[in-house]
């Protein structure tokens, strides 16, 4: 068959452009460099007792598999869409696209949607809140519980949401570009604070938290009742947190095809974007025991988490608000609220650029409309697909605020790790299903261990390994079910399989309508997309 008629033209038309800088770069912004500053109060809410540097510890293992199973896979078929390009052509193509749909729409989708609340909720609330502290008698702590109200809090996430798509509609390069400048200053904001906690011993840290805060440092611990110290259970329990927490770093596979020097900027942008996110939330996560401490942290994050009378902060106990009481400081409460409002700002067109080559990567296979891989002949820019993703994260902005949908969306870390077991699977059958593609790999995909294929090996370990993460992931000791009638819970289980069978729909539309124009879907599955 022409393969003007298998795929929708004979070149994709994007070109490689993407360096390693920008694949870590990008990569580093969809993990979240600042993100440590609210997990750090989400662990300490679900996971009293959890040890956090020893979690980032813990999750250099899985992520490091990951990375292996995913750098080679990118080596063999550098192509846009990444893991839906090698399960639909191994596994099955309508695998391939349920696992890149559910990947898409559940993860940096509907998070592009979360983070946009998180400026506000995070970033502009526990700024506000450190300078009032600063400058008492000011109108800065009004401004902070102010800002969180609606419609304020609304109108200022969409605002921001909107603002940080419209770098997609220019050229790669100039995408790169503004997240290099976003990666600079969300990084030195988030070693700013990182210092002013290591500057700041935890008497100086009760010292100021005592006379500045309203409340009292050993009365707060006191308030929640939690045993002190550390435990093996809750610091395993927290380490499928953290896993969770360093989802990105493999997402520069998902635009392999625009990436030059595949071997090399894939090595920088998968590996070094793990090793970079260790050092920075093991860092994170020690300063900020070292001045806060660890007993307080848990205290403080889990009496704000269950609305206690007891913490009166108008903003929740975050790392970026917490370092107001070490180092009281204008500059240093401003800089480090940057820290995670850039991150977020920057994660949003991260994210976002993602899921628009995902989207292309599904047209260009004609399982969406074939508009979808339409580029502006000026920029290169696929402007319809932009267009559909900047619709569905408004929406998302829409139900974060105005519905109960992410009451719901409490089990999305195991539709990532679905999505793993999923990419493992392909990775054991890989040499035995598509021996063409695999006998034409570099020589680095086809390496041995005996007798047995590497990719093959590790994929049986990425396999059982998410197997296991998927199963403690929607334990109750992991993620505690929410509170509400039966229907909660069970809309909360449920969303994961909505996702799932609205998948299977749309392939099951496409692959019959494709049959009846005479384009089986089947062809274009059997060879690799051209670039």
């Amino acid at each position: 068959m022409d393969s003007n008629r298998v795929f929708v033209r004979e070149a994709t038309g994007l070109t490689r452009k993407i360096g390693g800088r920008s694949t870590f770069v990008g990569n580093v912004m969809c993990m979240g460099i600042a993100y440590g500053a609210v997990f750090a109060f989400f662990a300490g809410a679900l996971y009293p007792g959890v040890n956090l540097p020893l979690t980032v510890v813990v999750t250099l293992l899985p992520a490091f598999l990951y990375s292996i199973i995913y750098y080679i896979f990118t080596l063999s078929m550098p192509r846009t869409g990444g893991d839906y390009v090698w399960v639909s052509r191994i596994v099955h193509p309508a695998v391939g696209f349920v696992e890149n749909w559910m990947f898409t729409i559940g993860l940096p989708l509907m998070t592009a949607g979360v983070v946009a609340g998180w400026v506000v909720l995070y970033g502009l609330a526990p700024m506000f809140t450190g300078l009032g502290i600063v400058y008492a008698g000011s109108n800065f702590t009004n401004l902070a519980t102010s800002i969180t109200q609606m419609p304020l809090a609304f109108v200022v996430s969409l605002v921001l949401l909107v603002a940080f798509l419209l770098p997609l509609f220019f050229s790669t390069e100039a995408v790169f570009k503004f997240l290099t400048i976003m990666f600079g200053l969300a990084i030195v904001c988030t070693f700013v604070m990182i210092f002013a906690f290591f500057s700041a011993p935890n008497p100086t840290f009760i010292s100021n938290f005592n006379s500045l805060s309203g409340m009292n440092y050993a009365k707060t611990i006191s308030a929640a009742g939690l045993p002190p110290g550390f435990t093996l259970s809750a610091t395993l329990t927290g380490s499928v947190f953290t896993i969770t927490n360093f989802f990105g770093f493999t997402w520069s596979a998902y635009y392999s095809g625009e990436v030059k020097d595949v071997k090399k900027s894939q090595l920088i942008g998968i590996f070094g974007s793990v090793l970079l996110m260790a050092l920075v939330m093991g860092l994170f996560f020690a300063s900020a025991y070292y001045s806060v401490g660890s007993d307080f942290i848990n205290a403080a994050s889990n009496l704000a988490a269950s609305g206690s009378s007891s913490y009166t902060l108008p903003a929740a106990p975050v790392l970026n608000l917490l370092v107001a009481f070490a180092t009281p400081n204008p500059l240093v409460i401003v800089l480090s609220s940057l820290a995670l409002i850039a991150t977020s700002l920057a994660s949003i067109t991260a994210f976002s650029f993602v899921c628009v080559r995902n989207v292309f990567s599904w047209s260009f296979d004609r399982i969406v409309p074939s508009w979808f891989a339409n580029l502006d002949s000026k920029r290169g820019s696929p402007y319809v697909a932009v267009l559909l993703i900047m619709i569905l994260e408004v929406a998302t902005v829409v139900g974060y605020y105005f519905t109960s949908l992410f009451t719901y969306y409490i089990y999305s870390s195991l539709m990532g790790f679905i999505c793993f077991a999923i990419a493992s699977l392909a990775a054991i059958y890989f040499p035995m299903r598509r021996k063409d593609i695999f006998d034409s790999s570099p020589d680095i995909v086809k390496k041995k261990i005996g007798s047995l294929p590497l990719i093959s090996v590790l994929g049986i370990a990425g396999f059982v390994l998410s197997a296991a993460l998927a199963y403690a992931s929607i334990s109750p000791a992991v993620t505690p079910p929410p509170a509400g009638p039966p229907i909660v819970q069970f809309l909360s289980y449920a969303i994961d399989l909505v996702i799932i069978f609205s998948g299977l729909g749309i392939y099951a539309v496409a692959h019959y309508y494709r049959k009846s124009q005479g384009l089986p879907l089947e062809t274009a599955f059997g060879v690799i997309p051209p670039l």
